[in-house]
């Protein structure tokens, strides 16, 4: 299913595949994938996995996921880098907005996450 969340209830749109998927033996066996398709900060605020090559980038660090709409009339919620796998895995928070022609980060904080959808 694609366009679908696990924390929503989105009905999404079913792919039928022509051929298996190829096996997961990228990752090293017992190693938790650090990546979900979806997020759930403490606070509750999900976010979705950014697709595709392109989304702003800050000090060296993709924005990866977002939280809600992105627009440039107000301020955005993402999630910068990849998550910290640990005892509780943490997340670097970010709020960015558009100024005078560009994309600024105006906060950024490294919170826990409640829930990993992978």
């Amino acid at each position: 299913m694609c366009g679908t969340s696990p924390a929503r209830d989105e009905p999404g749109v079913r792919f039928k595949l022509t051929e298996p998927l190829p096996a997961d033996d990228w990752t090293p066996e017992g190693t938790p994938w650090p990546h979900g398709l979806v997020i759930e900060l403490q606070d509750g605020t999900l976010c979705t996995m950014k697709a595709g090559g392109t989304s702003l980038v800050f000090d060296g660090k993709r924005v990866n996921y977002w939280c809600g709409k992105v627009d440039r009339e107000s301020s955005n919620v993402g999630v910068l880098g990849e998550p910290q796998v640990g005892a509780v895995w943490t997340a670097e928070r970010i709020v960015v907005e558009f100024d005078d022609g560009e994309w600024v980060a105006v906060e950024s904080n490294v919170v826990p996450i409640r829930t990993v959808w992978q």
